[in-house]
């Protein structure tokens, strides 16, 4: 009975770190991807679309200010 105890706390510990481990790449992700917009706003290329080069709509920034891609690429690429 121990041993399966054991083998219980161990896989949650395991799960655990794992999901800890997913949320931490998803942390850095989106620090990488804000510091890129805040590069973007630097240069002045900021709110274009990288592959179109037309404006990013206000409404998508909005809700994404990281975007790189107006709605139309992005589904694109």
């Amino acid at each position: 009975m121990d041993s399966a105890i054991g083998r219980l706390t161990f896989m949650d510990e395991f799960q655990q770190h794992k999901m800890a481990e997913h949320g931490r790449r998803n942390a850095e992700s989106q620090l990488g991807r804000v510091r890129a917009a805040l590069a973007r706003v630097g240069t002045g290329t900021y709110g274009k679309c990288a592959l179109c080069g037309l404006d990013i709509p206000p409404e998508r920034l909005e809700f994404m200010p990281e975007a790189v891609h107006c709605v139309h690429c992005h589904s694109r690429v």
